[in-house]
């Protein structure tokens, strides 16, 4: 029998790092995970976030059930916390199949108001 190529990319993005609470000039850290959930090697998988430092990172092979992994960090500004959050977006991409984006949603400020109130 002949085995049937399967090119597979997965992609997973977590926060990975963050103090508590979160602040203006606080710096939080993300994983992102691209992970080959085919049945053979992806060539030139590429993780990218534009907001993380470093915001690519690139693996030339990937075996299957194998990760290329970008581990980045991003400081918080004013305008995260006038927004009450930070939205963003991760891409994985590999020679063979299509680009996956995943986003992430994090909450902050939540606890800024809480406090403000508590007095009255």
């Amino acid at each position: 029998g002949f085995l049937v190529m399967e090119l597979g990319l997965s992609l997973n993005k977590e926060l990975t790092d963050a103090p508590d609470p979160i602040d203006v000039g606080s710096v939080i850290e993300y994983t992102v995970t691209a992970t080959n959930t085919g049945n053979v090697s992806l060539d030139n998988v590429v993780v990218s976030d534009p907001l993380l430092d470093p915001d690519e990172r690139n693996c030339a092979s990937v075996a299957p059930g194998n990760t290329c992994i970008l581990t980045g960090t991003y400081t918080v500004t004013h305008n995260d916390m006038d927004d009450g959050m930070i939205v963003n977006t991760a891409q994985a991409e590999a020679d063979g199949v299509s680009s996956l984006d995943a986003e992430h949603v994090l909450s902050i400020g939540d606890e800024v108001f809480a406090d403000r109130f508590e007095d009255f």
